[in-house]
């Protein structure tokens, strides 16, 4: 028998553990320090967006739905933010990987971070390639260097969660072990990509054909079998998910839809107009130039490796979305890592010439780069990472909401990236909560409906969903100066007849109103005004004034909703000339209301707003106005 001595046994745990090291720092450690300090810095940031609001509710909160449904069982779970089930969620079956890590390593923190770990590992992934296609450290530094200031990459982290982002790690594992000779690594790295997002499948399928040409690593069979496997993901998801699914299948083609009706028909259309073809990309040749000039326009030079990088842009380019060209999305993330395959091969070049253009055009990336880094950091970054006591008030009403585990919750895409654990939550801010019923009733019946919902006189929509549920018995659950919460049981017409119309014949005698002030009662036999004249006051002095109204002659009975505490003594709610600020009619509120009725006859033509003054004692709240006629003058 071998006896190992404790001496040898410390050297051995030693051994490994430096080796560990070295495969985790790289050949580089203080490019390997200098990742991990931008990734902090990138990481701070985005939970500050996060915490102060920024987030949304059909990017970060759907995903985190999807991730939190699966990790409580739910394999098959709808998402209801999407309105489709979760295996549909943007085709990413690399949901079900992330679910577990998402419940037990702090969720949407762990979104966040898991994006910046893989920008540091691809940063990791382009210093190896460079350095072994340009034998050069100095190379390898350079455009390491570009690859964690990456505008699209940066870009993209401070703009939610995304799955591109795992189409990225998994295409940096697959680059990794080409150079290490690792097939296994390279399958796992390629399947993760093919499974986290469609998009990937087009340019990996290039890029196994160009291997599959030249030869140059592993064998061809390995890139015939890649190849293959991204057409058949492709077809997947294009041909066979929406035969099963019917509308709620990919639409990715829809984008598209101005050059046909089918994925042939597009092509064809394409290719057999190139000066169409030819214009669009001209006419958005910025993006062009943002993309390639990154990297110094070295993947534009890059032979056959230029398909996959050119075959994104224009994809992006020929689409009727301009958001998949704004480097401020997620949406050129994958054309970066394209770009580093390009760029690799064109610095493969050992000649003296091809040298010193690698130093000029990697001078020319870093500038480039920094100047739309600036851009982002001015227009995207710093307005969402700004001291926000609303967003911060909103964000602790949020952990206080989702306490309540049963509960169906309707809110806006803004608040909906915080209220994402439940089976049904909606935030589409023009879909009828017609919908989330059907849902609650299928998905999570019985439970109670909240609405979560922003206060203030800016958004009209969730001023008259407010007034609706009030009207419809809901109660409110939680109030600060940012945002309420109300609970109730039945659906209502969330988005019904809007008091706020501009000026129609009935009420052409008006002059007409700036787009600021919109409130018109166009028909105001039966109109109702979702109030903007927010109040909550619990000392005397608060006055809180609604939107001017113009009204014709007649008789009309005013419905002011209030509520208030039962000691309440001495608030009044009047009805004013907007002109002379004249108190037409006025009611004192002596005890609790929750509706307070003013009639008042109106002998000519005239604006009027509405008031509630607080000069009392106890706790008032002000929420909305119903205004009906009565009656004609005579």
């Amino acid at each position: 028998m071998t006896h190992v001595s404790p001496v040898n046994e410390g050297n051995t745990f030693v051994r490994g553990a430096r080796r560990w090291a070295s495969r985790i720092v790289g050949a580089d450690p203080i490019f390997f320090v200098l990742s991990i300090l931008w990734g902090a810095f990138l990481i701070r940031l985005e939970i500050i967006r996060y915490t102060h609001g920024f987030a949304t509710a059909f990017d970060l909160g759907s995903t985190a739905q999807s991730l939190y449904l699966i990790s409580h069982g739910h394999w098959l779970a709808f998402n209801t933010f999407l309105n489709k089930p979760t295996l549909l969620d943007i085709d990413s079956f690399s949901l079900y990987l992330l679910a577990w890590p998402f419940r037990f390593l702090g969720g949407i923190y762990f979104l966040l971070t898991l994006q910046v770990a893989t920008l540091i590992i691809f940063a990791r992934a382009t210093y190896d390639y460079i350095l072994h296609r340009a034998t050069s450290r100095g190379a390898a530094w350079l455009f390491g260097i570009l690859a964690l200031i990456s505008p699209a990459l940066v870009g993209g982290i401070m703009f939610d969660f995304h799955v591109d982002f795992i189409v990225l790690l998994g295409l940096s594992i697959a680059l990794l072990s080409t150079l290490r000779d690792n097939r296994t690594g390279f399958f796992i790295g390629v399947t993760l990509a093919l499974l986290s997002k469609n998009t990937a499948a087009l340019p990996i399928g290039a890029w196994a054909l160009i291997e599959l040409i030249l030869g140059q690593v592993f064998s061809r069979r390995i890139w015939l079998i890649t190849g293959i496997l991204s057409v058949t993901v492709f077809m997947f998801d294009e041909e066979v998910l929406p035969r099963i699914f019917g509308s709620l299948g990919p639409s990715h083609l829809a984008v598209f839809s101005q050059y046909g009706n089918s994925g042939i028909a597009i092509a064809t259309n394409l290719v057999g107009h190139p000066a169409i073809l030819a214009g669009v990309i001209m006419i958005h040749s910025h993006y062009l130039v943002e993309m390639a000039g990154s990297w110094g326009f070295m993947p534009l030079v890059s032979g056959l490796y230029v398909l996959p990088f050119m075959t994104l842009i224009m994809l992006n380019d020929l689409s009727s979305n301009p958001t998949l060209r704004s480097l401020a999305t997620q949406y050129s993330v994958i054309i970066v890592f394209f770009g580093v395959l390009a760029t690799g091969h064109t610095l493969s070049f050992k000649s003296t010439a091809s040298k010193f253009s690698m130093w000029i055009g990697g001078l020319i990336g870093l500038a480039i780069s920094i100047f739309l880094l600036k851009g982002l950091w001015s227009t995207v970054i710093v307005p969402q990472i700004g001291y926000n006591p609303p967003a911060a008030a909103e964000f602790q009403m949020a952990k206080r909401l989702n306490r309540q585990s049963n509960t169906t919750v309707w809110t806006t895409n803004h608040l909906g990236a915080l209220a994402y654990p439940r089976a049904v939550v909606g935030s589409d801010a023009f879909e009828s909560i017609d919908v989330l019923w059907q849902q609650r009733k299928r998905l999570a019946p019985g439970s109670p409906i909240v609405l979560f919902m922003p206060r203030g006189d800016a958004n009209l929509v969730v001023n008259e969903t407010v007034w609706q549920a009030l009207m419809h018995n809901y109660h409110i659950t939680d109030l600060n100066a940012v945002a309420i919460s109300l609970k109730g049981i039945r659906t209502f017409p969330a988005y019904g007849q809007f008091a706020y119309q501009s000026a129609t014949s009935e009420s052409a005698f008006h002059p007409l109103i700036p787009a600021y002030l919109p409130a018109v009662l166009a028909n105001v036999t039966s109109s109702k005004v979702s109030h903007s004249g927010w109040l909550t006051a619990s000392k005397p002095g608060a006055i809180a004034m609604g939107l001017p109204i113009a009204l014709p002659s007649g008789s009309y009975r005013f419905t002011f909703v209030v509520e208030a505490g039962a000691r309440v003594r001495g608030s009044v709610v009047s009805i004013l000339s907007q002109k002379t600020h004249q108190v037409l009619a006025q009611q004192t509120i002596t005890g609790k209301n929750t509706r307070v009725v003013i009639s008042w006859h109106n002998t000519h033509n005239r604006w009027v707003t509405s008031e509630v003054r607080w000069n009392g004692i106890g706790t008032l709240r002000y929420f909305g106005l119903i205004v009906k006629k009565v009656g004609t003058h005579s």
